[in-house]
């Protein structure tokens, strides 16, 4: 037997010892668990107990994916965060990864990468249930569960191809695009009711929150509809890039003979069907609920990010919606606004600053927390002069030479600064897709671009700006020194997290001729109707 073999062996067999110690040691204790931000209240084992925790033994065939094993939870603020309190321990081929703290069934992508040259990564949506332990084999290019429950997890493993290659794209016209997307939603509902007969072990849960996964997706694809092949083929699940276009919009392209009638489209649609406070841990229903609101519930005139229709979308939301999904509902208001521009002038600010304040006794999960507080620091951030010591601190050029911020900074031009590195791909992804705005706005406006990268290696640094030669400019670009000593990064980019310091990248800051900074924190210029409105209303 291979030495590879035997320490796989015995790192199953004190894996199971150990579950079945834990098991025996279990205190059973049951209390009420109250979310303070979802308010969902649930009946749950003492929190030290294995029925809070989600077990999974892994043996593979292809390294990656048990090393580079991925697991993307849905029940906080954002649209997908990796799991929290995970132990997970490797040996040989094997893993053993346990979840805890989950209080209640739901949905999680599982992303894994690969080492097989046939295969990029594995990719799936996963039905978890607390207290599972569940074996996962990845053979061959392919993953099998087996064990506890093993019927909640093959499902989406069996509906991946369905899902990638079924879902319609639009091409000329809103109700030929909805029959092939509704031809699309009953392929997956058919499979999902079939599975169902074949494996009636799944729980109430799973047909509930599958069922609704699928159809608040449907709902999604009606209002923004993919308009390329290609996102359908890079992987399961939507990224919402620049592949998509409102139906709004396609509808106020329509000549007036052909407007869409949006009541008719939508099945007659309403609020009602989304006061489900339940499915806040479901992806494309939380997706969902301000999109809809925004598109077709506040009765904006034109869709826009104002603050005319900030205010329409805030009183919708206060007056047709309470508990969690308010809650939720402005949380997602501000920062969907702020993303595109919203709240990074004098004016406006004070709008976001006020709302985050009303709702700071209620925006209490940690993600949704944590977010408002990056908001408020990056308004509270804006509408003041760099003060010396910043200006003072030295870079370096590409020349091997030194120079002081207040050199760089020394034209009477608006200023973008460009916060990057040479192993960030968003980064150089953003210099392809902006350059030719970039390009327009310079010669419309004042305007001049910084590049300041983070590299700790110079000469990769160097390396990758002659690379990008076809979409990065080489001129403007400077190297922090001394990354953890920096005051630029301190004062600009650099974020607390659990007691470390992080780089947020790509960010861009605006400064002001006289180098006042406008916004710490702007939009991304690919976003050019967003970025170019706060450029030309530099006040």
């Amino acid at each position: 037997m291979k030495i590879n073999s035997i320490l796989s062996l015995l790192c199953t067999l004190i894996i199971l010892i150990s579950s079945i110690l834990s098991c025996k040691n279990e205190e059973k204790h049951t209390k009420i668990f109250k979310n303070e931000n979802f308010q969902i209240t649930a009946v749950q084992n003492k929190s030290n107990s294995p029925s809070n925790y989600i077990t999974i033994v892994g043996k593979s065939d292809d390294s990656m994916a048990l090393k580079h094993l991925n697991l993307l939870n849905f029940s906080n603020f954002g649209f997908g965060s990796s799991i929290k309190n995970e132990e997970k321990k490797l040996v040989a081929d094997s893993m053993h990864l346990v979840m805890k703290g989950l209080t209640s069934p739901q949905l999680m992508d599982l992303i894994a990468f690969s080492d097989r040259e046939d295969k990029t990564g594995y990719l799936s949506r996963v039905f978890f249930t607390p207290g599972d332990t569940i074996f996962m084999e990845v053979k061959n290019g392919d993953i099998n569960f087996s064990g506890k429950n093993a019927a909640h997890y093959n499902f989406f493993l069996k509906m991946n191809d369905p899902l990638r290659q079924n879902w319609a794209v639009y091409k000329y016209d809103a109700q030929t695009y909805k029959n092939e997307l509704f031809t699309s939603y009953n392929i997956k509902d058919s499979l999902l009711k079939s599975y169902i007969k074949e494996h009636p072990e799944v729980s109430e849960d799973f047909i509930e929150l599958v069922g609704n996964e699928l159809k608040f997706e449907y709902l999604y694809n009606l209002m923004l509809p993919r308009n390329k092949e290609d996102e359908i083929i890079k992987g399961t699940y939507r990224n919402d890039g620049n592949d998509i276009v409102s139906i709004s919009q396609i509808n106020n392209n329509n000549n007036t003979e052909n407007l869409l009638d949006t009541k008719a489209y939508f099945n007659g649609i309403t609020i009602e069907d989304f006061k489900r406070p339940e499915l806040l841990n479901n992806d494309y229903f939380k997706r969902s609920l301000n999109l809809y609101i925004r598109h077709y519930f506040s009765n904006q005139d034109y869709l826009e990010y104002s603050r005319s229709n900030f205010i329409k979308e805030k009183e919708y939301i206060q007056n047709n919606l309470e508990g969690a999904l308010e809650t939720y509902a402005i949380g997602r208001l501000i920062n969907d606004y702020r993303l595109k521009g919203f709240g990074h002038g004098r004016q406006d600010s004070p709008i976001l600053l006020n709302l985050i304040k009303e709702y700071a006794d209620r925006f209490t999960e940690e993600s949704l927390a944590n977010k408002m507080n990056e908001i408020t620091e990056d308004i509270n951030a804006i509408d003041f002069i760099l003060p010396e010591n910043i200006l003072d601190e030295k870079l370096l050029t590409t020349n091997g030479d030194t120079i002081q911020l207040k050199q760089i900074l020394q034209s009477n031009k608006t200023k973008v600064i460009d916060y990057w590195a040479s192993w960030c791909g968003p980064c150089i992804e953003e210099f392809g897709k902006a350059k030719s705005f970039k390009k327009r706005i310079q010669q419309e406006n004042d305007l001049e671009y910084i590049y300041i990268s983070i590299d700790s290696d110079k000469a990769l640094w160097t390396k990758k700006i002659t690379e990008l030669k076809n979409t990065l400019s080489t001129k403007n670009h400077y190297l922090i020194i001394d990354i953890k000593k920096s005051k630029i990064l301190k004062q600009m980019l650099i974020r607390d997290k659990m007691d470390k310091s992080y780089f947020s990248i790509p960010r861009y800051a605006i400064i002001s001729a006289k180098n006042k900074v406008i916004s710490n924190n702007s939009p991304r210029p690919s976003d050019s109707l967003v970025f170019k409105n706060i450029i030309e209303n530099i006040y």
